[in-house]
């Protein structure tokens, strides 16, 4: 069971406070609801906070997938790291010009140009200078395009690690 609220007589023995019997349901009621409350988060609420020190990062996807856990290599928590999500965890969780500047991914395309800071210049808190076209910075199967406009105004030849256009 993924919310073990119920214990065995075994179990009271070994942890004596886990015996509520003669707790104040004034006190119980509140503390149960918390804990049924805890049962029902997200598994990846935790990681939501590494989405927003990122440019775009509740707005990636991979093959036209939402994909939350921008750092794994599956879209819920719980998988590995990918190769961005290292990059990321060795940058102190936080968006420098080096992790902006990297292609974690070996796709050709800046992290900054996948998450749309191609100018590294995005300050947490302050919008990208790209909000569309965001492709995923850890796999090279997802790349930014020109569908809906948008990326070829802010593309250079900076911004692609082989100086191509």
């Amino acid at each position: 069971s993924r919310c073990p609220l119920h214990y065995s007589a075994s179990a009271r023995a070994l942890a004596p406070w886990t015996d509520t019997s003669d707790m104040p349901s004034s006190v119980m009621a509140p503390m149960m609801m918390g804990l049924l409350a805890l049962c029902f988060l997200p598994s990846g609420a935790g990681h939501s906070r590494y989405q927003e020190r990122i440019p775009n990062g509740r707005q990636v996807q991979r093959s036209g997938v939402y994909w939350p856990a921008v750092g794994h290599k599956s879209s819920s928590i719980g998988s590995g790291e990918n190769e961005f999500g290292y990059a990321f965890k060795r940058a102190g969780y936080s968006w420098t010009v080096a992790l902006c500047e990297a292609d974690s991914d070996g796709d050709g395309y800046s992290n900054g140009m996948e998450l749309g800071d191609p100018n590294c210049t995005w300050i947490f808190g302050q919008a990208p200078a790209r909000s569309v076209n965001i492709s995923h910075p850890g796999f090279a199967d997802s790349l930014p395009s020109d569908e809906g406009g948008g990326f070829a105004a802010s593309t250079s030849s900076s911004s692609r690690c082989d100086g191509g256009a």
